[in-house]
């Protein structure tokens, strides 16, 4: 058994009395005081108004409508009128997310005629699920959005504001006067050519693409050393040492589905194929990319470049200024590195998401001399994403300010919020003859603009996207539009001229992609093949030139502007379930905050995950401009460094969004034309003030070393088992050596007579997690919430230790916590075999199936909570208000507050929000427990299918939505009793599979596979954190 420890937050590293007080509670009951209320800021009390729905019930079941031309109610007589779409059994549409960053062929799940969720479609090299693909479909029911269009933040009609606006255009346009037209990242083909058009009718017309955070030094980079503005797509699956500084591919870079998919290829080993791709990370902050590595540099923003300078120099290139960095470790990492890849030619490749010339100049002279294009590079086929021009964004501004511009129109952007340039915005907005938002709704933008046309959400709309090079995803509306928006592609079409509908615009040009096939390619979703790797090289000589003297950073502290994999740069602020799931890293939610190095939190006394949850608030000052927010420890760190994240502080993005955090997009700046997302010369003070954040696992502890009675003190939990591919290669059990040791001394029950249940007959379902394959991106905690009806609870529940959710990704450090090794761990109900929940409940509420599954009676609960105090694995939920409307006694027992007089949720109170609710699934009432279930829902709808074929289940055909949200196949699901299934094989076979806290013999249903890491060492022994005494 490995002897190294584990911790999830300072306060376990130390096993702190007020950790060990914590950790005893199992119910964190806190009372709330008017202090507490007025210091937290924002009342998300009563968030949800959230989404501030309101429409009634018969108001949206008849615009709940099958995608036809021709609308049709969902009534009664709806199996006569449209004899496709049954009661009761779900509709499948294949159609494409994109978010201008990332794409996802999906198929969308109606049930009647409504959107619920979202499926992978399997049959496309792309199919699959991130986190803000599984969310998108909560937008669809957001009132928020505009209703109708507006002029004047009055509501007006398409007719007249078509006519207003035409009429303004060509004023404008017979006067010579010019207009701009302020859009992000367009990866639709259909609003490519309307844009086309536009431009044709007006061609004063300047078009100007951005994106709130860039990659412009990227495509610029190229510009140079390839002679084109590309973004090439990466082969990481053909690559056997991965180097990346700064960069975030897994989590919020460019196109992450398809990096994931390639990435994770060659990062699972076997015992048939015991090999593994090696990473390299070197990072100022930690991110999903970086805790993913086998090996971490800390190194602060500013010595990035002297990083890639050193590496050129290492591999043999030919370049000056070759100095130590600050850290003995990056120093000794570039060594290391440098000989990996010289070993690796044509079979490596170096990344930066870094949005800086000069090291995107050095990243391709780096590749070029190792021969990693056209094997790993692919630069004939490149990424339609992050296309925005930061150096005319930047003409644009000064445009704007000598008033060159009569009109400007906004495709979906919002300037005023997402870059530093929000003051010329309003300025030039106010003074324009004619100002255009096609913002969904009235955001920091539009609410300035004279008209606001609403776009329609992508579930209701005609599309085609290209997210690279010959390969298309098609989108076509799985409901009518339940508002009177419309297409920015039909807005622009109309401002044209153009008067074909978006549909059949659509259709014509699926036709000229697929040479006719329009049917086909609607049904499948897509269009064209997985990428095969070819191109040139880029020009060493031409990077090094382009190359501009280094300049010192400032004194002080350096601090980088990062993006969350939750809300992003923004524009997802306004949905609950990516506020409220967990950051992966620092598993909190609904805030962004300013991230220290654990050294400096040791120098200061600075407890930021105290048993209270109540963290300083720290005042950064930054050229000139103070803000203060929440102060969190972050392990791994660079020295002397801050992070901070982007998206948060909107004030119009609708109530879940509004003043959640603090916008940071005012502190960028820029250099050489390019937006740097770093600044240094920063102080950092404490304030005094403390603030209540939402964290998630500072509570939730497996209880090994607190409260469970242990059966042997020789194994002391088995919760996260790891061993290097060194050791694995020779022996498929390492890191796990113990098991049969386990099995053998554990295997009898402590009840005499005792008779584990006989699952020889039927199902007996069970679960295996890859340690390797998790990447902790959280994509199936929302699918996971979506399915099951999990309700979203708020930043004050969640600090209450009350949040619901049903599947939590657990994050582990070990070994040095100034550079620590990370490991995510998805943690669900065990289901087990010999469940001590089970044994306590009076009531029994909670049992075990014949096939396995520890399954919740929700109407016999009464809430005593015994099961969840007995839950080794604390994965049970207690409703402790009526989240979902489901109480017979009405809304907080008949509109009685709970708590205080100021507690109140909304949540899935109103008519429309309900819409995504799934029928399958009951919602649950205040008062009871809930948990896992194994998504029964669709045990029991693979059985019937099944069963009206007459054979028998097929392993793979009941997937759980966990595992059709994980793209990298962590989560495999199945049929015990089938020795065929891979769940049964695993079992039987794997050196590699344990259970967590298999020596309590609970006999669980979930196993684990140990995590192997491709180290040639062990790592760092920990050492105890002692703050300093205030």
């Amino acid at each position: 058994m490995s002897n190294k420890k584990y911790w999830s937050s300072l306060d376990e590293l130390n096993e702190t009395p007020q950790y060990k007080e914590q950790a005893s509670k199992e119910f964190n009951y806190m009372e709330e005081t008017d202090a507490d209320a007025s210091e937290s800021g924002t009342n998300r009390r009563d968030f949800l108004k959230v989404m501030g729905f309101s429409i009634s019930a018969a108001a949206i079941a008849t615009a709940c409508k099958i995608p036809t031309h021709k609308a049709i109610p969902y009534t009664i007589d709806l199996r006569k009128q449209v004899p496709e779409v049954v009661p009761g059994v779900a509709d499948y549409f294949a159609s494409t997310f994109t978010d201008g960053n990332d794409f996802v062929n999906i198929l969308v799940k109606t049930r009647e005629g409504r959107p619920i969720k979202f499926e992978p479609n399997t049959e496309s090299p792309f199919g699959g699920a991130t986190a803000h693909s599984e969310a998108s479909v909560l937008g669809l029911y957001d009132t928020t959005r505009l209703a109708v269009p507006t002029s004047k933040n009055t509501k007006s009609t398409w007719k007249k504001v078509d006519a207003d606006i035409n009429s303004k255009l060509n004023a404008i346009a017979g006067n010579g006067g010019k207009i701009a037209l302020v859009t992000g990242t367009v990866s639709s083909v259909i609003t490519k050519k309307a844009i086309e058009k536009f431009v044709a009718k007006y061609p004063t017309t300047t078009v100007v693409a951005y994106d709130a955070v860039s990659a412009y030094a990227t495509r610029k980079a190229n510009q140079i050393t390839l002679g084109a503005a590309i973004l090439p797509v990466i082969h990481y699956n053909l690559a056997d040492v991965i180097v990346g500084f700064n960069a975030d591919f897994l989590g919020t870079g460019v196109a992450v589905l398809a990096n994931t998919k390639s990435y994770i290829t060659n990062r699972v080993p076997s015992k048939e194929n015991p090999k593994m791709s090696r990473h390299h990370q070197f990072q100022s902050n930690v991110t999903i990319t970086g805790a993913n590595a086998d090996y971490k540099y800390p190194i602060k923003p500013s010595e990035e470049k002297q990083a890639l300078i050193n590496l050129f120099s290492e591999i043999g290139g030919n370049i000056s200024g070759v100095q130590a960095l600050s850290g003995k470790d990056a120093n000794e990492g570039i060594k290391k590195v440098a000989k990996e890849l010289l070993a690796s030619k044509g079979k490596s490749v170096v990344v930066s998401d870094t949005n800086d010339l000069d090291v995107q100049l050095l990243v391709n002279a780096i590749n070029s001399t190792l021969g990693n294009y056209g094997t790993v590079i692919d630069t004939n086929n490149t990424y339609n994403f992050k296309t925005g021009n930061d150096e005319a964004l930047a003409t644009l501004v000064t445009d704007l300010k000598a008033g060159v511009y009569k009109g400007i129109i906004f495709l979906n952007s919002n300037p005023v919020y997402n870059t530093t340039y929000s003051e010329v915005f309003k300025d030039a907005i106010k003074k324009a003859e004619l100002s255009i938002s096609t913002a969904d709704r009235a955001d920091e933008t539009a609410q300035f603009c004279q008209f606001v046309c609403p776009d329609s959400h992508f579930l209701e709309s005609w599309d085609v996207i290209q997210p690279f090079s010959n390969f298309y995803g098609f989108v076509q509306p799985a409901i009518v539009p339940l508002f009177e928006t419309r297409q920015v592609a039909a807005s622009l079409l109309t401002w044209s001229g153009d008067t074909t509908e978006i549909a059949q615009v659509v259709q014509n040009e699926i036709g000229v992609i697929t040479g006719g096939n329009y049917q086909s390619a609607v049904q499948s979703g897509y269009f064209g093949n997985k990428p095969v790797p070819s191109g040139s090289s880029a020009n060493v000589g031409t990077a090094l030139a382009a190359l501009t003297p280094a300049t010192a950073a400032s004194k002080g502290f350096e601090v980088v502007f990062y993006e969350k994999s939750g809300v992003g740069d923004g524009s997802f602020a306004n949905n609950p379930f990516l506020q409220e799931m967990p950051d992966p890293l620092t598993k909190v939610t609904w805030d962004n905050y300013v991230c220290v190095p654990y050294s400096f939190a040791k120098e200061q006394g600075i407890d930021a995950q105290p048993a209270q949850k109540k963290v300083p608030i720290a005042k950064v000052t930054m050229n000139g401009k103070s803000i203060e927010l929440p102060v969190v420890v972050q392990f791994g760190q660079a020295q002397n460094t801050l992070a901070i994240a982007v998206g948060y502080g909107r004030e119009k993005s609708g109530p879940a969004g509004d003043a959640v955090g603090k916008n940071m997009y005012a502190f960028l700046s820029a250099k050489n034309g390019v937006t740097s997302y770093s600044t240094s010369g920063a102080t950092f003070e404490l304030t005094g003030k403390t603030y209540e954040l939402g964290l998630n696992q500072t509570y939730h502890t497996l209880m090994e070393d607190n409260a469970l009675p242990l059966r042997s003190k020789k194994y002391r939990g088995s919760i996260v088992k790891e061993t290097t591919l060194t050791d694995y290669s020779k022996n498929e059990h390492a890191g796990n050596e113990d098991r049969e040791k386990i099995k053998e001394e554990f295997s009898h029950s402590l009840y005499d007579g005792y008779k584990p249940h006989d699952y020889k007959q039927g199902h007996h379902w069970g679960m295996v997690v890859d340690l390797n394959a998790c990447i902790g991106c959280g994509a199936c905690v929302v699918a996971c919430s979506i399915e099951n009806n999990v309700p979203v609870v708020g930043r004050r529940q969640v600090y209450r230790s009350q949040e619901m959710h049903w599947l939590r990704i657990d994050r582990y450090y070990n070994g040095n916590p100034d550079n620590p090794d990370v490991s995510f761990q998805p943690m669900m109900c065990q289901h087990c075999n010999n469940a001590p929940c089970e044994n306590v409940c009076p009531v029994n509420a909670t049992n075990h199936s014949s096939e396995g599954l520890n399954q919740m009676a929700y109407n016999r609960c009464i809430g005593t909570r015994y099961c969840a105090n007995n839950c080794p694995y604390k994965v049970r939920r207690f409703n402790w208000l009526d989240y979902q409307a489901a109480d017979a006694f009405g809304k907080f027992n008949d509109g009685k507050m709970s708590f205080t007089d100021k507690e109140a949720q909304s949540y899935m109170f109103e008519d429309l929000t309900r819409m995504v609710l799934n029928p399958d699934v009951v919602t649950r009432s205040r008062g009871v427990i809930e948990k896992c279930s194994f998504c029964v829902q669709r045990i029991q709808e693979g059985k019937l299918q099944a069963k009206k074929e007459s054979r028998p289940l097929k392993d793979g055909e009941v997937k759980t939505a966990c595992q059709t949200a994980c793209s990298t196949n962590a989560i495999i699901f199945g049929d015990q009793n089938n020795k065929e299934s891979v769940v049964a094989k695993t079992f039987d076979t794997s050196g590699r599979n344990y259970f967590v806290l298999e020596e309590q013999h609970f006999l669980p249903a979930v196993g684990y596979q140990v995590k192997v890491r491709n180290k040639d060492e062990q790592p760092a022994r920990y050492f105890i954190y002692k703050p300093n005494e205030a």
